[in-house]
């Protein structure tokens, strides 16, 4: 998984929409969710989509996410992992190979903790 870059979003949503509600790891709420790169990239992974954005915790994330991110412009510099207050920080997941990141290692700790595979 990558980081690629703070992207503006809008009070209606913005170009990715969100995942919320939509699997158990992600039914609380997300202002006050810990681990939410790790649950949003979980929940990505199991609906076979390869970008997903994290606004103020809000995981978002759609099989169009490549094309739709950019939408509105580059957000500020310096923006939050887990985004924030209309901006969203987006990733990209690579399966199937290693890359070598923290935020990577911290979900691969995720998954051998809860005894999933994930390649």
């Amino acid at each position: 998984m990558v980081d690629t870059r703070c992207y503006k979003r809008d009070n209606h949503g913005g170009p990715i929409p969100s995942l919320e509600g939509m699997h158990q790891l992600i039914n609380d709420s997300y202002r006050n969710r810990i681990d939410s790169v790790i649950k949003c990239a979980r929940v990505t992974m199991t609906r076979g989509f390869k970008y997903f954005a994290l606004s103020n915790r809000e995981c978002l994330s759609a099989i169009n996410a490549l094309t739709t991110y950019r939408a509105m412009g580059f957000g500020s510099s310096g923006c939050p992992y887990e985004g924030k207050e209309k901006e969203m920080a987006v990733y990209k997941l690579y399966f199937g190979k290693c890359i070598k990141s923290t935020i990577f290692y911290q979900i691969y700790l995720w998954f051998v903790k809860h005894r999933m595979v994930i390649f």
